[in-house]
């Protein structure tokens, strides 16, 4: 966020969150302090959804999934009842996609509040907008929400998701031990003013405020403005036969299914560039790559192995009623295969 006060104790990267209850095993020692009882996530994408959705969720629901075991454990504990997701922006340019917003506003004792009156004049002009059925859909879904909160049972009312919008946080202002204590907000207006907010309460702040790819390479042409590799399609302008896939082909948008199609159209792409004699096909390729990785030493995984961890890891979950049991460490991955 570039703002002071960033390092504060309990300031997280929705990076490291991420990682953390999934299982990644740069990860795992990692330590996210839920005996608060309010986390705030800065951010309104898909990632900022799944951060809240698992500080939220019911626990029985959580003990089915692959979850890593750490972070069901230490969720257990949580003392986390109210997630407040902070955007810069407003509803409307919200970057979440409908379907993860639907599945967070079903979420079993939870409701979601949208406590700023300027929220719902919003949704009332939005009415009259001529929107993409995407943003029609999340208008229609937000106002019924908006309208809900004032009418909930006391079962909707253990835990809470709260949207904030139009706050751009600005400084972070640690207690005495050095944790955070409290943030500063600046109110966004369509005619910006000098108008703060300050938060001053116990918490756990995640941001999740995107991300941006990097060049590795200065003979690799990049974008150092929408931080990708230019193409067309996943062929790389300029350079014949070198080709790109996932966000730094598209950027940090979408879904896993979004990168999943990207990367198919850039594979195609590929068979169809060898199909029409535009590669040089005589060489080595996946072997060549092979014979380093040997020389060198590397152990390296194939997709047969992966097979087999899979396999390995569903086996291991079924035992303990789950979709899978994850290896949350590189070399007993290795061991195995």
């Amino acid at each position: 966020m570039g703002i002071p006060g960033e390092n504060s104790e309990n300031v997280l990267a929705a990076r490291k969150v991420v990682g953390w209850y999934t299982g990644h095993p740069d990860f795992i020692n990692e330590k996210i302090d839920l005996n608060t009882d309010v986390a705030t996530v800065i951010g309104n994408g898909n990632v900022a959804v799944d951060i809240a959705r698992i500080f939220l969720q019911d626990l029985e629901k959580l003990k089915k999934t692959d979850i890593s075991e750490h972070a069901y454990e230490a969720l257990k504990k949580s003392q986390i009842k109210r997630v407040v997701m902070v955007g810069r922006r407003g509803p409307f340019q919200a970057a979440f996609t409908i379907k993860e917003f639907r599945e967070l506003s079903k979420l079993p004792g939870c409701h979601i509040e949208m406590l700023d009156p300027t929220v719902g004049k919003i949704f009332e002009s939005g009415k009259d907008l001529d929107l993409e059925r995407s943003k029609k859909r999340m208008l229609q879904l937000m106002t019924e929400l908006y309208e809900k909160q004032n009418n909930l049972s006391p079962t909707e009312m253990q835990k809470c998701l709260e949207l904030k919008f139009f706050r751009t946080p600005k400084e972070i202002i640690p207690d005495k031990d050095g944790r955070i204590g409290k943030i500063i907000f600046k109110i966004n207006e369509i005619n910006p003013k000098d108008y703060f907010e300050k938060t001053n309460v116990k918490l756990t702040l995640v941001r999740s405020i995107g991300y941006q790819s990097s060049p590795i390479d200065p003979d690799i042409p990049f974008d150092n403005i929408a931080h990708i590799i230019p193409n067309e399609c996943g062929r790389v302008i300029g350079k014949k036969g070198l080709y790109c896939s996932g966000w730094v082909k598209t950027g940090p948008i979408g879904v896993l299914v979004s990168t999943m199609s990207g990367s198919y159209e850039t594979g195609e792409v590929v068979l169809k560039d060898l199909a029409n004699g535009e590669l040089n096909s005589t060489t080595k390729g996946r072997d060549e790559v092979l014979d380093l990785l040997k020389k060198k030493g590397v152990k390296y995984v194939t997709f047969k192995d992966w097979q087999k961890l899979d396999k390995i890891e569903r086996e291991r979950g079924k035992e303990l009623g789950k979709d899978r049991a994850k290896f949350y460490n590189v070399d007993d991955m290795l061991k195995c295969l």
